[in-house]
């Protein structure tokens, strides 16, 4: 994964997750915690492959996700996404559609809304 991919990614998920605490305000006292996302496999794929057949050129991401309190309680899930369509739809869908939809998938789980 090239920095520009991760940054890219970082800064999708800290807007998501910005997005999603501002749906939910609360009068409690905020939590500190810690959350790391390490994707363990990024395949952007290729849009050629697929458009001529589905299966060929997917796009892969594996993601393992930790997220530690401030009182020491850690947790851990897997999110993996993987695009295979073909033909047409399948030549226009890009990586960044599905990190979207990766991301969606982390920040519900972490919010516990859908």
């Amino acid at each position: 994964m090239l920095n520009y991919d991760k940054n890219r990614f970082t800064d999708k998920l800290e807007h998501q997750l910005n997005k999603q605490k501002s749906k939910y305000p609360t009068n409690r006292d905020p939590k500190s915690f810690k959350t790391t996302v390490q994707i363990t496999e990024f395949d952007k794929g290729n849009a050629f492959a697929r458009s001529m057949l589905a299966g060929l050129g997917q796009i892969k991401i594996k993601s393992k996700v930790t997220h530690m309190d401030n009182l020491g309680n850690t947790g851990a899930f897997l999110v993996n996404k993987t695009f295979a369509w073909g033909g047409m739809y399948g030549a226009t869908v890009k990586v960044g559609d599905i990190e979207d939809s990766l991301i969606k998938s982390i920040t519900n789980t972490l919010t516990g809304s859908n």
